[in-house]
């Protein structure tokens, strides 16, 4: 009797025990759900690329926390009135089921007050985010303006130097580069990038370098800022360093024949006529030529009477001689 009572309560002992790990454990389950309901979600946040800047430029997006699907986008302007973004910007976002959007690009208006913009973003739910954009103005302008490179001059060949001004951009030390694009090759123009003075000016020039493929006639001049929001482009003309090549003769028509003289070398030094000789003289050196050779012809007549004269005396006394 003994050993059945002890073996009981150690049974209901351990029942017990059961119940009360159970117990334990659904309370802690519950008070994890209750826990996990009332705690409050994440607050959707939203950054740019950059924080400041002229109108006119393309921003990036990038978004966490917000309600899956479609999101809107817009802005505020500094004077509080209300705008959407349109092409090339984008105004509308699809926002990822982990509640993120990495890279949406919007581009600001080219004309506006300067001051602090607010760049929107509306989610799903209707959850409302938005972002401030500082909107700079260069001292003395009336408005922000878009940044802009102008090239003098238009067109060169390689090797020329062409002269560059930019306005609007970031002033006070912002760093510009300039590269050349033609075709699919982009080659930098300058050793180091430029800074912008205390207006967001920037100056100078640049030596034109020589393409790898002649046949390309036309670049683009491409100024861009460290950050890569900031951007202007131009266009130049390529001219070639060939000469022109002679025109080939129209398909259809015989081109016309070139005569050609052929003169043979001598073989045993000048051959040169009498015709040839008379007519390089002309007649007044055919007068001059026939004195010089009716002298010549004198000269030697009376070389030869001379000679003659003392043969025959000797010859007479020679005869004289042997008759005595």
């Amino acid at each position: 009797m003994l050993y059945l009572i002890v073996h009981r309560r150690r049974t209901l002992t351990i029942y017990l025990l059961s119940i009360f790990v159970m117990v334990c454990i659904s309370g802690s389950l519950l008070g994890q759900d209750a826990y996990a309901a009332t705690k409050p979600k994440p607050k959707p946040q939203l950054t740019l690329n950059v924080a400041r800047g002229p109108l006119g430029v393309k921003l990036s997006m990038n978004g966490k926390n917000f309600h899956p699907g479609q999101a809107s986008l817009s802005y505020v302007d500094a004077l509080n009135i209300p705008g959407i973004f349109t092409v090339p910007g984008d105004s509308t976002v699809l926002v990822a089921q982990d509640g993120t959007f990495l890279g949406k690009a919007v581009t600001l208006p080219a004309n506006g007050p300067s001051g602090m913009w607010k760049i929107v973003v509306t989610d799903s739910a209707g959850a409302v985010v938005s972002v401030g954009y500082d909107v700079l103005v260069a001292p003395g302008a009336a408005a922000a303006g878009v940044p802009a490179i102008v090239i003098n001059p238009v067109s060169g060949k390689p090797g020329d130097q062409i002269a560059f001004t930019g306005s609007n951009w970031l002033p006070q030390g912002t760093s510009v580069k300039l590269t050349l694009m033609f075709g699919t090759t982009t080659l930098p123009l300058l050793h180091s990038p430029l800074v912008s003075d205390s207006s967001g000016t920037i100056m100078g020039s640049f030596y034109l370098p020589q393409s790898s493929d002649p046949t390309v006639t036309s670049a683009t001049v491409l100024a861009v800022d460290s950050s890569g929001a900031l951007q202007a482009q131009t266009q130049l003309t390529l001219l070639s360093l060939s000469p022109t090549p002679s025109a080939s003769p129209t398909a259809g028509t015989t081109p016309t024949p070139v005569s050609v003289t052929h003169v043979a070398p001598p073989s045993n030094g000048p051959d040169i006529t009498m015709g040839a000789v008379w007519a390089f003289l002309g007649s007044d050196g055919a007068v001059i030529t026939l004195l010089i050779v009716g002298g010549s012809l004198g000269i030697a007549a009376l070389m030869l009477i001379l000679f003659l004269a003392p043969w025959g005396e000797r010859r007479q006394k020679h005869t004289r001689s042997r008759q005595w």
